[in-house]
């Protein structure tokens, strides 16, 4: 059921690869300020990328130039094989696609198919019932083949994690529900993807070796044109930004996740080590998201 969610989300028409350009330049400044205090020469580096997807938010030529073997993995395998074909063969043969699976670790309990069960009976208490019981057991593993990874790369999933397909799940149903009660059951989707994030960050702690580097990317805001305080979001003042920012977060229009995955994984890294980025990422014609991206070593 994930993966056809997810592959859902990813089958669109819609060409970003030169849209994307500056967001993809923005993620190759954060790695470089890592690459750049390493002795290791390029032959003996390794990078996984969780969530790769469609590619468009990767620079394969900066990947080839910087690391001797890049493996993806993404739970949409279909069209995450489909992305890299085009690529030239020199840079395809550096590149392996690991199995895919669910990052969020609710898949193995059959999560979205007994809360698609629970959302058709329409039973609100059985609802928050089973999401805080799921809450209580959640743990996500991956075999990487016994592989540790100089850089550990997560593109912006956090937001995809939990909240929104279980939204997707949710939504056809909504006429079951109140307005409070969609609500409620809402507030109990936060805190289980707050939840899933921060296992979600366990393991790309996991997949580093020692003295390695994590970077994560994510979209914490989505610029809507009757958002308050848009131009001071988009404003270059950085101290105007990061108010306008704060605010809009505790006025509940961060994306569930996006904060708090970013936040987690800092608590994680080696302070020193840890370099910030922030950029408006042109995600389609009509849709900017305002992006953050950390990387450090642990």
């Amino acid at each position: 059921m994930l993966e056809n969610i997810m592959n859902f989300i990813n089958e669109d028409n819609d060409d970003r690869t030169t849209r994307w350009k500056e967001h993809r330049n923005k993620i190759c400044e954060l790695m470089s300020y890592s690459l750049k205090s390493e002795c290791d020469i390029n032959n003996d580096r390794k990078i996984i990328v969780f969530g790769a997807g469609r590619c468009e938010d990767l620079d394969f030529n900066y990947l080839d130039n910087n690391f001797s073997e890049i493996h993806l993995v993404d739970i949409d395998e279909k069209t995450l094989r489909s992305s890299i074909e085009k690529l030239p063969n020199s840079i395809k043969d550096k590149i392996k696609i690991l199995k895919g699976f669910d990052f969020s670790g609710l898949k193995k309990y059959g999560y979205y198919k007994k809360l698609k069960e629970l959302v058709e009976e329409g039973k609100v208490k059985k609802i928050i019932k089973y999401i805080r019981k799921i809450a209580q057991k959640i743990d996500i593993n991956i075999e990487t083949e016994k592989y540790k990874y100089n850089v550990v790369m997560s593109t912006a999933v956090y937001t995809q994690l939990c909240y929104i397909p279980s939204l997707f799940i949710i939504m056809p149903k909504v006429s079951n529900f109140t307005k409070s009660e969609i609500n409620i059951i809402k507030k109990e989707l936060v805190y289980l993807t707050n939840i899933v994030v921060k296992k979600y960050n366990d393991l790309l702690i996991s997949s580093v070796i020692d003295g390695g580097s994590v970077i994560a990317i994510s979209d914490v805001l989505e610029l809507s044109n009757n958002m308050p305080y848009k131009n001071e979001v988009i404003s270059k003042n950085h101290s105007i930004r990061n108010l306008a920012v704060e605010s809009l977060l505790k006025l509940g229009y961060g994306l569930v996740g996006g904060e708090e995955g970013i936040k987690d994984i800092s608590s994680k890294l080696v302070e020193q080590t840890v370099q910030n980025e922030e950029w408006i990422w042109n995600f389609l014609n009509n849709r900017k998201f305002l992006t953050r991206g950390i990387i450090g070593k642990i």
